[in-house]
């Protein structure tokens, strides 16, 4: 029974109510002949274990708690730890009527899966464990007013819209503050910072965790200038990112932390949502001056899969135009990629600093996205130059010397082979590259997980090539002093990580003419040559 009603006072359901303690507590009754509550003076001290008390908190049971209790006359304090949704935490509570403040505060380590439970809605991919500490008005029990600060240093962050991903070990800070409704839950504002990152956002999240409004402006990273916008439309993500410039350097921010592996990309739940975005910006700035300009275009993806694209812009450095599309076929979805400046391109996406130049197109077929990467195509490049290639110096370095060629600045006239991507493995075939030097056939695979590289290959002086193919004249060639001194071909492998590879070089397999024939038969020789 509930003669004082203070339960019912405080919004406590008795029902389901668990626990058991010791509590001292003194009553001082003034003799007065109309006696009221508000008269009668409490002092109130306990210790309680095992408490369980039903929708405490923002409507979530408090379970497994330990709590000591203080009580006068117009305030009550309760501290100790407990269990939220099965989270364990540092709680108390704190009431004074005399200032008309409810506080509820909780600190802790959780795992960030856990946040959304809680009440704090994980907008950014967070994975891992991360320290909390929230603060929460509670006065209005079905509108709890949340101020919540979330260190994610020991967190992995993977924000999709802008791929910005931050890794273990780097500092970094949440702070929001969010107002929880039976509708869901409102973030009137939301700060994230990270090495050189800042963003700063607003939006609300429905009854059932799903993103219904994203506001992110400005997005601070280095210079940029930009803003992302999320809305739900019905099952449709319409999401817009426009600016004048938007800066970043994923490699650059992150190299100071070593990773053995590469990170598995949390979970987001906005990853399998059909979206449609847009894209308008003026620049997007990679790192030193790379980049792309007045980048455009729209994606639209359905039930976790791209159906189409269509991006469009220019290089920075040499204003060189490419084009992104992606569209559906039959058997899947057909990928195009050309540019004008390959080497431009694949610097300012950070796959390559010793490709300079060269036409690109790439023709694939994608014939699964999800739970991983399904495709092959074919590439072919043009005219470009490979500056200080580590992979191409090693090699040349046990070949015997090639009168004419720079090592470290090898011009190619033309490349042309095939690929092919099922999940981390990445297979080349049929890989033929000409120079005005030099000619080099050859196959292998890329461990994307691992980043290790196994290729295999032949190479030949293109005037070997000539001779064995009949285009120059073969008297004496092979059999006489100085003339036959280039007329070499040798096999090649090349192991390992591809910033520093194992090479491993035969320098004297001289070459049979019907074996070069198959190797470099219907090779494409420059005019010039």
């Amino acid at each position: 029974e509930e003669p004082l009603r203070l339960a019912t006072r405080k919004g406590l359901l008795l029902d389901g109510v668990e626990g058991a303690g010791n509590f001292d507590l003194v009553i001082s009754l003034p003799m007065l002949r109309d006696l009221s509550f508000d008269d009668v003076e409490l002092a109130f001290g306990a210790t309680f274990d095992g408490v369980r008390l039903p929708g405490v908190i923002a409507g979530r049971d408090l379970d497994s708690s330990d709590f000591e209790v203080r009580a006068g006359p117009t305030w009550f304090e309760a501290r100790g730890r407990g269990t939220i949704v099965g989270v364990p935490l540092n709680l108390a509570f704190v009431s004074d009527a005399a200032n008309d403040s409810e506080i509820l505060t909780a600190t802790g380590r959780v795992n960030a899966d856990d946040l959304d439970d809680l009440g704090v809605p994980s907008v950014l991919g967070l994975a891992g464990t991360v320290a909390i500490d929230a603060s929460a008005d509670v006065r209005d029990k079905d509108r709890p007013n949340l101020d919540v600060v979330v260190d994610i240093t020991t967190a992995e962050v993977l924000f999709e819209p802008l791929s910005l991903w931050k890794p273990e070990g780097i500092q970094g800070e949440l702070r929001a503050t969010v107002i929880q409704e039976p509708a869901g839950v409102t973030i009137e504002s939301a700060t994230a910072s990270w090495a050189g990152v800042e963003l700063a956002a607003e939006g609300s999240v429905d009854a059932a965790g799903r993103l219904e409004r994203l506001l992110v402006d400005p997005i601070v990273i280095g210079g940029s200038s930009a803003r992302l916008a999320i809305v739900r439309e019905g099952e449709l993500l319409d999401v817009q990112l426009t600016g004048s410039r938007l800066e970043f350097d994923p490699q650059q921010l992150f190299r100071q932390q070593d990773r053995d592996t590469r990170p598995a990309a949390p979970a987001d739940a906005t990853a399998t949502e059909d979206l449609r975005a847009t894209i308008d910006l003026g620049e997007v700035v990679t790192g030193n001056g790379l980049g792309f300009a007045q980048v455009t275009g729209l994606v639209e993806r359905v039930d976790g899969i791209i159906q189409r694209a269509d991006l469009r812009g220019a290089t920075l450095a040499s204003a060189a135009p490419f084009t992104l599309t992606i569209e559906p076929r039959t058997a899947g979805h057909q990928l195009v990629l050309t540019s004008d400046d390959a080497g431009d391109v694949l610097q300012g996406l950070g796959l390559s600093q010793a490709l300079h130049g060269g036409r690109l197109r790439i023709d694939g077929l994608i014939t699964r996205q999800r739970p991983d990467l399904l495709a092959e195509g074919s590439l072919e490049l043009d005219d470009f130059v490979i500056r200080k290639g580590p992979t191409a110096i090693k090699v040349l370095s046990l070949t015997p010397p090639i009168e004419g060629l720079d090592p470290d600045a090898i011009q190619i006239d033309r490349f042309t082979g095939t690929f092919g991507i099922d999940g981390d493995t990445l297979r080349i075939g049929d890989v033929l590259m000409v120079g005005s030097n030099i000619a080099v056939r050859a196959n292998g695979t890329f461990d994307l997980a691992s980043d290790r590289i196994d290729l295999q290959g032949n190479l030949a002086p293109l005037a070997t090539v000539n001779r064995f193919l009949g285009r120059v004249p073969l008297i004496g060639a092979l059999l006489q002093g100085s003339s036959g001194a280039g007329a070499f071909a040798v096999t090649f492998t090349v192991v390992g990580d591809p910033a520093n590879p194992e090479v491993t070089v035969n320098p004297f397999s001289l070459l049979a003419p019907g074996v070069l024939r198959d190797l470099f038969g219907g090779t494409p020789m420059p005019e010039t040559n």
